[in-house]
């Protein structure tokens, strides 16, 4: 079977118009297929988030309410500690003042380190009971 020449370079003639027609045409169907593509996908990605109304869930639940309760009572009774551990410290140190002149330096320097030690160790309460409630996870958001 052979091929005419003449029929050949018409078709080359031809083929090069024909062939911008084929890559616009498979062009618009590469863009449709990846834009609906990325429609699906996003369509897809969409539905994963969704909105809770945790306030709302939270105030219908009696334990939550209990459980409230219960962390404010112990946060006032760690903070009446703190506050007592605090006033001690100020009640010494107001008696080391007003003592201070008849003590002798071996006294004022026993005084003094009671007082410091007293004074860090209610620090490191207070922060330790800060980390604490650090900690914990906040129901109250």
């Amino acid at each position: 079977m052979l091929i005419k020449a003449s029929s050949i370079l018409q078709f080359l003639r031809v083929y090069p118009a024909d062939l911008i027609n084929l890559r616009t045409e498979y062009m618009k169907k590469i863009i449709l297929v990846a834009f609906l593509t990325l429609t699906a996908f996003a369509g897809a990605y969409a539905q994963r988030f969704a909105y809770v109304d945790s306030e709302y869930i939270l105030k219908h639940m009696p334990e939550y309410a209990s459980s409230q309760k219960q962390l404010a009572a112990l946060s006032d009774q760690w903070q009446k500690e703190v506050d007592g551990r605090f006033q001690e410290i100020d009640r010494l140190y107001k008696a080391y003042q007003a003592d201070q002149v008849l003590m002798t330096p071996d006294m004022k320097k026993r005084r003094e380190a009671e007082i410091v030690d007293k004074e860090k160790a209610a620090k490191d309460f207070h922060s330790s009971s800060q980390d604490s409630s650090a900690h914990r996870p906040a129901l109250n958001q």
